[in-house]
């Protein structure tokens, strides 16, 4: 289906989806694709724009509420383009110094690991969330371990079980997985790197002291 709208009005929607009421799930807008003829392209959702004078959003999403995502996806994303994280300092307040000392004490007691996500069918069988995570070596952290050392960066949020046609099963609670954020986990590791360097510029100007 295709939606047109007027070009000389101010807003046009080619398509408009409003979804409420129901009892479990609501769906603005649902695509699926797959089983093709040919199966060499499938695509649930592809969204382009170009031509505005302002504002280009192939797609836009937004959420509101107590366990939101803008979006919401399992398995990898690819990027282009880059990712940018809104870090404008009028937006911020409480701004203060990351305390170099104190986080590379902390640090040593990190434990990064190598492992591998279980696969859907393990994670049904034990009534877990699927990711649909490829099963090829990861490096990182584990979040009960690092929410010992800096809770700021674990994160709880509610996810619903799948079942293997990717509907919800309804009849089956949420289930709450901590996360890791990562990309707060970068400063961290800067004011510790900053700290380090200055102990061993410290520790260089007590050497060349001592004629050593």
């Amino acid at each position: 289906a295709v939606g047109e709208g007027d070009a000389s009005a101010e807003d046009v929607t080619g398509v408009y989806g409003r979804a409420f009421g129901a009892e479990f799930d609501n769906y603005g807008v649902r695509g699926v694709a797959g089983s093709g003829a040919f199966e060499e392209w499938n695509v649930g959702v592809r969204g382009s724009a170009s031509g505005g004078s302002t504002i280009n959003r192939g797609v836009w999403g937004s959420a509101s509420g107590s366990n939101n995502y803008g979006g919401y996806f399992t398995d990898g994303v690819f990027i282009s383009g880059g990712i940018s994280t809104p870090s404008d300092e009028r937006l911020k307040t409480n701004i203060m110094d990351l305390d170099g000392a104190d986080i590379l004490a902390r640090i040593g007691d990190l434990t990064p690991k190598r492992f591998e996500f279980l696969s859907d069918a393990e994670l049904r069988q034990q009534n877990l969330p699927t990711m649909g995570a490829s099963d090829s070596e990861r490096f990182g952290l584990m979040a009960q371990e690092l929410e010992q050392v800096f809770p700021e960066l674990i994160s709880e949020s509610t996810h619903p079980l799948i079942d293997e046609e990717g509907n919800m099963i309804k009849d089956a609670d949420p289930v709450i997985i901590k996360a890791v954020n990562y990309e707060d986990l970068i400063p961290v590791l800067m004011a510790a790197i900053k700290e380090q360097q200055v102990e061993i510029e410290e520790l260089n100007h007590r050497l060349d002291q001592a004629g050593l």
